[in-house]
C-alpha cells in the first residue's frame, strides 16, 4: 500500500512539475520577450523610451501586486479554477493589445487585463510546488523557474520572425493564443486546496506577516533586486541597436540570455539543497553578482563583449530566482509560504514597476 502511495505521490509531483514549469514559462518568459515589441512600440506611438516601458513595467507591478489576490483565491477555491481563469485573462489582454491605437490602450490591455491574469497564474503554482517539495525543494523551485529562460529562448526569435512578417498587431494576436495554453495547464492542478488546514484557508489569512520585522526586511531586498531584475529584457535589444548590432543578431542574443539563465537556475537549484541551510548567503552572493555584471553592461562595446555579458547576467540572474521562492520557508515556515509569496510579489513590485522607465529616461 505504501508503495503505491509513494508511486502516486511521485507521478502527480511529476505532473505539478511540467504543469507549473510552461505556466512561469508563459508568464515570465513572455514578459522577458517584449523587449522586440519595445523599438515598434516607440515608433508606432511616436513616444519616449520610458513612456513605452511603463507597458512592460505595469505588467510586472500588477502581476506582483495582485499576487495576494491570487493566494486567497487559491486558498478559497483551489489552485484549478483560479489558474484557468489568470490563463483566459492573460491571454484576453494580449488579444485586446493587438488593436490598440493609442498607448495607453497598451497599458490597460498588457499591464492591467494580462498583468492580472499572471498574478492569478504564477503565485498559486509556485506556492503549490514549494509547499509540496520538502527534500529537494530549491531543486523544484529551480527546474520550474527554468521554464521561463526557455521559453524566453523560444520566444525571443519566433516573435522577432513574427513581427517582421505580420507586423506586431500580428505577432500579439499569436501571442494571445500561444499565451491561452496556460488554461490546461491549470486544469491539471488539483480542483481544491484540500492540501492546507482547515484553519489556514481564511480569506486574510497572513496578513500578520506585515508585522514581521523579518519577512520585511525580506521584502525590501527582494524589491531592491526587482528593481534592476526586469532592466536589460526591456531595454537591452534597443540598446544593442543603438550599438549597432542587427536585429537578428539581437535576438539571438537575448535568446542565449534565456539559455544561460536555464543553467543558472538548475546550478543554483543544485547548490542550494547541498546545504538549504546556505539559501539565503548563496542567494545574496547570485544578487551581488548580478548587480556586478549589470553594471558592466552599458560600458560593453561590440556584440562579442556585449553578448558575453549580456549572458553572465542571464546565468547569475537566472541562479538568484530559485533562491527567492525557495528561501521563504526559512524565513516565515512551511505553514505560510502561500500568503508570504503573495505579500513578497505584492511589496516587490514597486521595484518591478519603476526600475525600467527610470532607467529608460
Amino acid at each position: 500500500m505504501s508503495a503505491s502511495v509513494s508511486k502516486t505521490k511521485e507521478m502527480w509531483g511529476t505532473v505539478l512539475l511540467i504543469s507549473c514549469f510552461i505556466q512561469a514559462g508563459l508568464v515570465f518568459g513572455t514578459l522577458r520577450s517584449f523587449g522586440i515589441f519595445f523599438p515598434e512600440f516607440v515608433e508606432y506611438f511616436d513616444s519616449a523610451a520610458g513612456s513605452v516601458s511603463w507597458v512592460t513595467s505595469c505588467a510586472v507591478a500588477v502581476q506582483q501586486l495582485m499576487s495576494p489576490l491570487g493566494c486567497a483565491l487559491a486558498l478559497r477555491l483551489g489552485s484549478r479554477p483560479v489558474v484557468i481563469l489568470g490563463g483566459f485573462l492573460s491571454s484576453l489582454g494580449m488579444f485586446f493589445a493587438s488593436f490598440s491605437t493609442e498607448l495607453y490602450q497598451l497599458y490597460l490591455s498588457i499591464g492591467g487585463v494580462s498583468g492580472l491574469g499572471w498574478a492569478l497564474i504564477f503565485s498559486p503554482s509556485m506556492a503549490a510546488v514549494t509547499c509540496y517539495f520538502s527534500r529537494r525543494r530549491s531543486l523544484a523551485a529551480g527546474f520550474v523557474l527554468t521554464g521561463v529562460g526557455v521559453f524566453s529562448f523560444a520566444l525571443t526569435p519566433l516573435l522577432q520572425y513574427l513581427v517582421e512578417e505580420y507586423s506586431w498587431r500580428g505577432a500579439m494576436l499569436l501571442l494571445s493564443g500561444v499565451a491561452l495554453h496556460s488554461v490546461p495547464c491549470g486544469a491539471l492542478l488539483r480542483a481544491s486546496s484540500e492540501d492546507l488546514p482547515a484553519q489556514s484557508r481564511s480569506f486574510l489569512w497572513g496578513w500578520e506577516l506585515l508585522c514581521n520585522w523579518a519577512f520585511l526586511r525580506y521584502c525590501l531586498a527582494v524589491t531592491l533586486i526587482n528593481a534592476g531584475y526586469f532592466v536589460p529584457f526591456t531595454h537591452l535589444v534597443a540598446h544593442m541597436r543603438t550599438k549597432g548590432i542587427g536585429d537578428h543578431q539581437a535576438a539571438f542574443l537575448m535568446a542565449l540570455v534565456g539559455v544561460a539563465d536555464v543553467g543558472g537556475r538548475l546550478f543554483a537549484g543544485w547548490l542550494s539543497d547541498l546545504s538549504p541551510k546556505r539559501t539565503l548567503p548563496l542567494l545574496s552572493l547570485w544578487t551581488g553578482l548580478s548587480a556586478v555584471v549589470l553594471g558592466l553592461l552599458p560600458l560593453m562595446a561590440g556584440d562579442v563583449k556585449m553578448g558575453a555579458a549580456a549572458i553572465a547576467f542571464g546565468f547569475c540572474a537566472g541562479a538568484l530566482t530559485p533562491g527567492v521562492f525557495s528561501a521563504l520557508p526559512w524565513v516565515v515556515g512551511v505553514e505560510k509560504v502561500l500568503p508570504a509569496l503573495g505579500l513578497l510579489q505584492m511589496l516587490e513590485s514597486v521595484g518591478g514597476l519603476f526600475g525600467p522607465p527610470i532607467s529608460g529616461e
